[in-house]
């Protein structure tokens, strides 16, 4: 395989896995989803959930269906995140949607990590254990460590809780999530998301006091192996500026960006 085919594959493979994870909102139990011919969306009624991706929008009616789309959460009132791939279009879709009074928060490095040739490293910092969330109380404590870990609102916080407690674990949830603790205190948390060709790797945290001690990587690996024994050939995530440079120690290559925006209401 040629770089630039490989760089397409894993594109690929990066892009599919975030929005099918983002379409798994869809099955909050106020949610509506929309899969159109050129924008899908999610509408959840917890405005931190709320989802506009895939948009592939013909150059001569993208600002029109621009309108179309931020419309029904302004009607809803609600704040929605808009995310651009490297196959969404146009091109300047960017630079469009903040014509339209759309908010430009970051640029996510988008990496792949194929574990056919990668050795994981399965050592945990000593004290560190790892479980898994597989109950309520668990995935209330996986949501109070994310949320904590990103210094989300008190508020927001709240929902954020709510919202993967109602979506629930075990039986057919195509997501494990995990809970790494320091001598029994939780510190870091992650979600291995195995719905697609790629296991994906979301909401890696660690609680600021925490940092730069081993324990987001060593949680990270923790899930990615879990990926291994599940038969994935490919590891895929998504890396914010705080969590670039762990990523990319671990040996993760970024292959494209995804623009997050958001719609203030």
């Amino acid at each position: 395989m040629t770089l630039e085919n490989q760089k397409r594959n894993y594109t690929s493979l990066i892009e599919n896995s975030f929005y099918e994870f983002s379409m798994q909102f869809a099955a909050l139990k106020k949610a509506e989803l929309y899969k159109g011919p050129d924008v899908r969306w999610v509408y959840t009624g917890f405005p931190g959930f709320n989802r506009i991706f895939d948009a592939k929008f013909d150059e001569k009616t993208v600002d029109a269906r621009i309108e179309e789309v931020l419309e029904k959460f302004k009607t809803a009132k609600q704040s929605a995140l808009w995310f651009i791939g490297p196959t969404s279009t146009p091109a300047d879709l960017g630079k469009r949607l903040l014509n339209h009074g759309v908010i430009h928060i970051d640029d996510w490095s988008g990496m792949a990590l194929d574990l056919t040739k990668h050795e994981i490293d399965t050592k945990l910092p000593r004290g560190m254990t790892v479980e898994e969330a597989t109950d309520e109380e668990g995935l209330k404590l996986w949501g109070q460590v994310v949320s904590r870990a990103f210094l989300v609102p008190k508020f927001s916080a709240d929902q954020f809780v709510q919202v993967f407690a109602e979506l629930g674990t075990g039986g057919r949830c195509p997501w494990k999530r995990f809970i790494g603790r320091d001598h029994g205190e939780p510190v870091c948390a992650v979600t291995l998301f195995t719905a697609t060709e790629a296991a994906g790797v979301y909401y890696a945290a660690t609680m600021p006091d925490a940092r730069r001690k081993g324990f987001g990587a060593a949680i990270t690996n923790y899930a990615i192996n879990d990926a291994v024994s599940r038969g994935f050939k490919t590891a895929v995530l998504q890396a914010t500026r705080l969590s670039d440079r762990v990523s990319r120690e671990i040996g993760f290559t970024e292959y494209c960006k995804i623009g997050a925006y958001k719609m203030e209401v």
